[in-house]
């Protein structure tokens, strides 16, 4: 059974992809003498090999330029420009941890309810440059009159040169999955079509887009804001992220003709007090072991649905996470490891997360204050084409 996580960013990679092919072919489906004056963004001719990027490890960043783009540049394709960052966030996310935690309501709620007065930027540690935080108690908020959204994932990403970090509320679907992807026989109709008569091609992909995407109803992506914004935050200011600091990124001019219900901002609230409290509680933790469940596979060198080395190289299971566990916060480095013996004991390629240590040569009861960054445990096993694992931890209420 795929996890939360692994759907919610599967559906958003999905509908990234669609929305770029069907805007390839909505350019192929025009005379080279119309495309003369119509501004084409580079990712519309580069989004194919998007997923093969994706394994290929020879790619260690991606050239905004290349995959990223304004709609006020390109007003033809401002539907793929809402989406402008996907490509970044899902790089850092496949790159750079494929983690996703789930919170139960209890450590939810206690991080929304929760006030950070005297919490400076220089004091959150994100775990990863991205990871998803999976919500069992999910946000609901009507969006439309009478639609009303779940979100249910947040994925927080560091972008790769500016150091922004962004929040995205991913919400679960209004359909099912299989509608949710642009119809093969269009493309095939559009395929034939185009070479007999061009105008009748495009007026045939228009109506399929609109057949397509009026079921959808609310994009899959979700919500978009940022939380913390090197242009304007310095690690030294206080953490921002009651409702009121949210609102402030957009001008009024911004915000002039929108619904309450579409501009509100409470639900980034809550999601950066989650993301910030869960940062604070795993720093308070004193040990990086995790405990494990008890069902786990202990003879881990066996082979099976996770591979000898828990390494992904099928495209068609990027967003997907193999492994699983649970933290439990009242034995969390405590609790006794698990007997390893010999050669039964193998670690698979994963990413230890960022924490605090100590300087070398002080005493035991010395402050940690030294940033240690993620660090990729076994990169000797990854394959020049392929991806870690991963792994989805379910949190443990205290009580």
């Amino acid at each position: 059974m795929a996890s939360i996580a692994s759907e919610r960013l599967q559906d958003m990679l999905d509908f990234w992809l669609d929305e770029c092919r069907w805007h390839e072919f909505f350019v192929n489906a025009h005379d080279k003498s119309a495309l003369v004056d119509m501004k084409i963004p580079k990712v519309i001719y580069n989004w194919s090999i998007f997923t093969e990027i994706l394994f290929d490890n020879e790619f260690t960043s991606l050239d905004p330029e290349q995959w990223t783009f304004s709609g006020n540049d390109y007003p033809s394709f401002t539907s793929v420009a809402k989406m402008g960052t996907v490509p970044l966030e899902m790089f850092a996310w496949t790159r750079r941890s494929r983690v996703s935690y789930v919170l139960p309501k209890g450590l939810q709620r206690l991080f929304v309810s929760a006030t950070y007065p005297n919490v400076r930027w220089e004091d959150v540690l994100l775990p990863f440059d991205s990871f998803v935080i999976v919500l069992e108690e999910p946000f609901r908020l009507e969006e439309e009159d009478g639609v009303w959204s779940e979100f249910d994932a947040i994925l927080v990403t560091t972008y790769d040169g500016d150091g922004d970090v962004a929040l995205r509320l991913m919400r679960r679907s209004l359909v099912p999955a299989q509608v949710r992807r642009f119809p093969e026989r269009a493309v095939r109709r559009f395929d034939i079509t185009r070479r007999r008569d061009q105008t009748k091609a495009r007026e045939q992909l228009i109506r399929h887009y609109v057949e397509w995407r009026e079921p959808l109803g609310l994009n899959p992506e979700g919500r978009l804001t940022s939380l913390f914004m090197c242009q304007f935050d310095s690690p030294h200011d206080r953490v921002r992220i009651e409702p009121g600091d949210f609102a402030r990124q957009y001008s009024s001019s911004e915000l002039l003709g929108r619904t309450e219900a579409a501009w509100r901002f409470d639900p980034h609230s809550w999601a950066a007090k989650i993301v910030v409290g869960w940062c604070l509680y795993l720093q308070s933790m004193s040990s990086s072991n995790l405990a494990w469940s008890q069902h786990r596979e202990r003879v881990q060198f066996r082979r099976g649905r996770r591979g000898l080395t828990g390494v992904i190289t099928n495209v068609d299971h990027v967003c997907t996470i193999l492994g699983s566990g649970t933290l439990d916060p009242t034995t969390y480095g405590l609790s006794e490891q698990e007997h390893r013996e010999g050669s039964s004991f193998f670690v698979r390629p994963h990413w230890r997360r960022a924490h605090m240590r100590r300087e070398p040569g002080t005493a035991p009861d010395t402050p940690k204050t030294v940033k240690v960054p993620p660090v990729l445990v076994r990169k000797d096993l990854l394959p020049l084409f392929g991806l870690v694992g991963g792994t989805n931890t379910r949190v443990l209420d205290e009580e």
